[in-house]
């Protein structure tokens, strides 16, 4: 049997030998007892233990060591979570002030990075999405750029031949009003019926649950729906081969159906039917020689898929040639095409004549911008509170370091514990992202599902999202407890020194200043959103409804305005080739003086004679449209002051001759006079600048506007459209306000200050939590210096002055630092409107005040807290 000092000194030359601080106690047994049978053999201790050393497996010693070592790793580890748990329940205030913070600084996050991970996402499900381009057109003629996204339909296929590098190409049209479609009794009116050639499906990947991609729009009269389409027609019928009548006398044949298209593409439809049809039914009215022959008429949204990205360069240097090849003398010089990768249509391309308004890369950054600030002050609220509560721990964490724990494992419980409640806030705040992910989803218009967080490289970025908040939130407090002296921790000292002050008063300032920042942005963003609403259009709009033109009624169009006419809400009525406020397509003029060889390309509308009354526009030179005078019916145009001063005839526009191109023939259908000049007027969107404008009377209207004013609604609409079924009963009709077309103008902007609002607010709602921390912890070390001021006189008012003062000074440091960046930001942004409001110091101001009082009724609550406790109780505070 060993004695005490031998197994002490097997011990010591074990530890020493293996290079070990610690051995579990079953190891040393089991030594011990191979020592004791050695030494019965004749060894000397020494020997005995040199040979177990050297000649046993060293290995399985160091196994088993390793094992022990884990093993107190865990019950360190178990231990920790215990302590944690318990210092959660100690302080239930803070600790859920601090996890709802974090938690809904995360969920903020979560939810906003969903949004920026669609937005990049858009057309990334297509195969081969970085072969395929989108080819668009830019026209600059007499100093009037026209950017669109369409170019002429003859392009595709000279493209095709000309460039080996283009594999393949395919177009798509798009009717300008509704198409009324008919199954049975059912009828309805579609907006997203497009026309396309065969390789659409080539190109883009959509999955077919019925019909065959590769043949499904060989026949002229082919159709392919949508999955949603399908049931709405069909029911639970297998709609292959079944028909479905369009504008009343064509029938179509479904020869196939696609799965709901994905959200995340800029070309959203219902329906595809060939386009060798649309071609047909134009080749009945223009003949052979129609405008979709021609390179003038900028009709086709044109794909191509290239041989690989890298080709892009290289045929976009080419484009020069192409147009020089092939577009008409009088307008090649101005011509310039370029190549748009289709996953970049979405954020990159705000051109004219869209298939849909797309978002903006600036948005995008907006978003994330604000998800990561939410984030970056929830994880500083969480620091100072963590801090907060490290304080009230230095007697254990001096306890720990002086029973031998080093300064090492008191940072790392620190950290362990704040990635704890950063895994629990995380938790939380999946469980809040996927209950507001439908309010989310209604205000950005998306169709977001928390299902993209559990995908491999979502759950990867939501663990790292975890590791980050946990370091980035709990590492402070961590360096700052492990760092306190034993003795000044026992003592009770809790001085921190300047520089540890200093920083949480700087976590505090970065956390309202950019809450000041979000706040200004609401307010600009607001005021951009009321001028725009508010500003003067050069028209009343106002009371204006839109209806959509049908052809069986333009065919009996006087009689229709007549029978409107008679309802007393209805106070006129105009029809009109375009909208007022969205646009229209540029024709071709030749100006007195001017040649048939070099037309001017002139944005042209067509009304009717009631136009001038309708809408209110102001007439300045002249006389407008009228019946009573039969000549403008076919000799008569009204100029724009733009188009006046664009044709050199500001000063004496009337009487000048004018000349106007057919569409897609080289013929003068129109051959007048002007005969007035109308005030400029906004007839596209506050993006654009005001371009010139000819007006010429044409009753193949696209649209009616109608003036109206009364206070019941319903009864008026009843009435229209009783009186439309009169005259269109195979349509239905379609109307809306002026205000509510106009207003999906902007759709982009009201959803961004929509947003921001929510998102400001719960920014300022976690910034208040920080500095609730902050005020609770100096008035923590500040508790004995207001005690011993309150037993001298002090009264309530000054108690509060001095507390608040620091705070208050605080608060104004975020403010100044936060306009700058707030005037860059809005600066920047307001550059995306040829109209916008001049930047006002009111907002700015409003903001800091605002911010100003937030802080201080926050902080107030500990100042009224301490301002009327007993002095007493201060004094005896530890």
């Amino acid at each position: 049997m060993l004695t005490k000092d031998q197994i002490s000194l097997i011990l010591k030359k074990l530890k020493k030998a293996l290079g070990l601080n610690h051995l579990d106690h079953e190891l040393l047994d089991h030594i011990c007892c191979e020592v004791t049978e050695k030494m019965k053999g004749g060894m000397s201790l020494d020997e005995a233990l040199n040979e177990i050393i050297h000649k046993k497996n060293q290995r399985s010693i160091r196994y088993v060591q390793k094992r022990f070592d884990l093993m107190l790793q865990l019950e360190m580890i178990k231990n920790y979570c215990l302590v944690a748990i318990r210092n959660l329940r100690r302080n239930k205030i803070y600790a859920t002030t601090n996890m709802a913070g974090l938690a809904i600084g995360t969920a903020s996050f979560l939810l906003l990075g969903l949004y920026v991970i669609d937005e990049i996402s858009y057309d990334k499900f297509h195969s081969d999405h970085e072969k395929l381009y989108r080819i668009h057109t830019k026209i600059k003629l007499n100093d009037v750029t026209y950017d669109e996204a369409a170019i002429a339909f003859p392009a595709a296929e000279a493209l095709k031949s000309d460039y080996p590098e283009v594999i393949e190409t395919f177009r798509l049209h798009k009717a300008n009003n509704t198409s009324l479609l008919r199954v049975g009794d059912k009828m309805f009116t579609e907006d997203k019926f497009f026309f396309a050639d065969p390789e659409v499906f080539d190109l883009f990947h959509y999955e077919f649950i019925a019909g065959d991609p590769q043949t499904a729009l060989d026949e002229v009269n082919n159709l392919v729906i949508t999955q949603e389409m399908a049931v709405k027609y069909f029911g639970n019928q297998n709609p292959l081969n079944q028909f479905i009548t369009y504008q009343g006398n064509h029938h179509f044949k479904i020869s196939g159906v696609v799965k709901k298209v994905p959200s995340n593409t800029h070309f959203q439809f219902d329906f595809i039917a060939p386009l060798a049809f649309q071609m047909a039914q134009w080749e009945k009215v223009t003949g052979n020689e129609g405008r979709e022959k021609k390179w003038f008429w900028t009709g086709s949204w044109t794909y191509l898929k290239l041989r690989d990205q890298h080709a892009a360069a290289g045929l976009q240097r080419k484009m020069p040639q192409f147009v020089d090849k092939y577009y008409p003398d009088r307008i090649k010089a101005g011509v310039t095409l370029g190549l748009q990768p289709v996953t970049a249509i979405h954020l990159h391309s705000n051109l004219e004549y869209e298939i849909a308004p797309n978002s903006h890369l600036l948005y995008v950054y907006i978003f994330l911008a604000i998800g990561i600030v939410i984030l970056i002050i929830a994880c500083i609220n969480f620091t100072n509170l963590a801090t907060v509560l490290s304080i009230g721990r230095l007697k254990e964490m001096g306890m720990r370091n002086a029973l031998g724990a080093r300064r090492g494992q008191l940072f790392v419980q620190i950290l362990g514990e704040s990635l704890l409640s950063s895994l629990l806030a995380v938790g939380i705040a999946i469980v809040i992202t996927a209950v507001f992910l439908p309010v989310f989803n209604v205000l950005t218009n998306k169709q977001l599902e928390i299902g993209i967080l559990w995908q491999t490289g979502s759950l990867i970025a939501v663990l790292l999202l975890v590791l980050i908040v946990g370091f980035g939130a709990g590492i402070y407090p961590a360096w700052l407890v492990s760092r306190f002296e034993v003795i000044k921790t026992l003592k009770g000292e809790k001085g921190l020194g300047r520089q540890s002050m200093s920083f949480r008063k700087s976590l505090v300032i970065f956390q309202f200043m950019a809450s000041v920042v979000l706040m200004v942005g609401i307010g600009v963003i607001h005021q951009q959103l009321n001028y725009l609403n508010q500003k003067e259009l050069g028209f009343k709009k106002d009371g204006l409804l839109v209806i959509t033109a049908r052809k069986n009624v333009n065919k009996r169009y006087e009689a229709f305005r007549e029978q409107l006419l008679q309802h007393p809400g209805i106070l006129n009525l105009a029809g009109v080739s375009n909208i007022p406020g969205k646009g229209t397509g540029a024709w071709r003029f030749v100006p007195e003086g001017g040649s048939y060889d070099e037309p001017v390309m002139l944005p042209l509308t067509f009304t009717d004679y009631e136009f001038l009354n309708t809408t209110e526009a102001t007439l300045s030179n002249g006389r407008f449209l009228s019946k009573d005078s039969p000549s403008d019916a076919d000799q008569a145009f009204v100029l724009n002051q733009k188009s006046a001063e664009l044709l050199g005839w500001k000063d004496d526009p009337i009487g000048k001759k004018l000349e106007l191109f057919g569409p897609g023939v080289n013929d003068i259908i129109v051959s007048g006079h002007v005969i007035g000049v109308v005030d400029d007027f906004h007839f596209e969107s506050l993006h654009h600048e005001i371009k010139p404008l000819v007006m010429a009377y044409l009753p193949d209207f696209n649209y009616y506007l109608a003036r109206v004013s009364t206070h019941d609604f319903d009864a008026l609409s009843q009435f229209i459209d009783v009186t439309w079924k009169g005259f269109s009963p195979e349509w239905v009709p379609e109307y809306k306000f002026l205000d509510d077309e106009l207003n999906q103008l902007y759709a982009n902007e009201q959803q961004l200050s929509a947003t921001i609002n929510y998102f400001t607010m719960l920014a300022i709602l976690i910034a208040c939590f920080g500095l609730f921390a902050l005020g609770s912890f100096t008035i923590m070390n500040r508790i004995k210096e207001i005690g011993i001021r309150k037993v001298m006189g002090a009264s309530i008012s000054n108690i509060f002055t001095l507390v608040l003062k620091d705070f208050v000074v605080l608060i104004i440091t975020a403010v100044i630092l936060a306009w700058p960046i707030a005037w860059f930001a809005l600066e920047k942004w307001l550059n995306n409107f040829a109209y916008s409001i001049d930047l006002s110091f009111s907002v700015f101001m409003l903001a800091g005040i605002s911010a100003l009082a937030i802080g201080i009724l926050t902080i107030s609550y500990h100042v009224v807290k301490v301002a009327f406790s007993n002095p007493v109780r201060s004094l005896m505070y530890e």
